[in-house]
């Protein structure tokens, strides 16, 4: 029972932060972000066992978006060609789900991926819906290009979990 309710508390504390990212794209995005990893840790997260994995998330995540914005998938407002502070924040969350909620995605590749693609899809579709985040492609060539890529960019974190996690394992034994 607990794992289920871990489960729900991640993809709630995840969806919570996304919705915020999304609609306040501000300060308020940071300052959920925060409130949301400190509730993470407090209660069911592991600094010691999840950092890498957070860390790969932000970076990986954040080198896609910023790379489609230079070849212009992606087109953030004003003259950056980084993704702003909130967007990074939304692949924080993404990195809190990796070894909780979104575990089972690397255990059944198929349904796995086929969830991410979905997933994925949703998100930057709404992303370019409404944000002033925008494409010089049509909607649907740019949801496509940047869902593949991230769900690509998913599987790669997933693989980076695994073997991570396995490393941890040996190097503390119960």
């Amino acid at each position: 029972m607990k794992k289920l309710n871990t489960f729900w508390l991640n993809s709630a504390l995840a969806l919570t932060g996304w919705l915020v990212c999304m609609t306040t794209r501000s300060t308020w995005a940071i300052a959920a972000t925060i409130i949301i990893l400190i509730v993470h840790f407090s209660t069911y997260g592991s600094w010691k066992k999840e950092r890498e994995i957070i860390f790969i998330t932000l970076i990986l995540g954040s080198a896609l978006d910023s790379v489609m914005s230079n070849i212009s998938v992606l087109q953030f407002s004003g003259e950056s060609r980084i993704l702003p502070s909130w967007l990074a924040c939304i692949w924080i969350m993404l990195g809190l789900t990796i070894r909780h909620s979104l575990s089972w995605v690397g255990k059944s590749r198929l349904t796995g991926n086929l969830f991410l693609i979905n997933l994925t899809a949703a998100h930057y579709f709404l992303l370019l819906q409404f944000t002033y985040v925008s494409s010089c492609l049509p909607t649907w060539q740019a949801v496509a290009i940047l869902s593949i890529s991230a769900t690509i960019i998913i599987n790669i974190i997933l693989t980076f979990s695994d073997v991570w996690w396995e490393k941890y394992r040996l190097q503390n034994p119960k």
